[in-house]
């Protein structure tokens, strides 16, 4: 699946924290080097195997846009602190996201 952020189009790539959660990866589709993690990992906080957190901030700032542009997130289903910033939980399409 391919996503447009900011100026790159990425290729996205599924992998995984040491938990077991979801991370995605942009990857320029160009030249594979690497573009954004999409994605944080706050252990702590209980999310659903179907959801994600999307970093959408700092560097990453539209990172949300992009994904639910794409269909991989389907809606925001709360907010979650850092500790410094709120992050996005969202509820993703894992089928389009491992493209089946």
């Amino acid at each position: 699946m391919q996503v447009k952020f900011k100026n790159w189009l990425c290729n996205t790539n599924v992998a995984h924290y040491s938990n077991k959660r979801t991370a995605i990866v942009l990857t320029d589709s160009e030249d594979g080097s690497p573009i954004a993690t999409a994605t944080v990992n706050i252990p702590e906080e209980k999310i659903e195997p179907d959801e994600i957190i999307v970093k959408d901030y700092s560097e990453n700032e539209g990172m949300l846009k992009a994904l639910t542009d794409v269909g991989i997130v389907i809606k925001v289903v709360r907010m979650v602190s850092t500790g410094y910033v709120e992050c996005p939980v969202c509820k993703v399409n894992l089928e389009l996201l491992n493209g089946k």
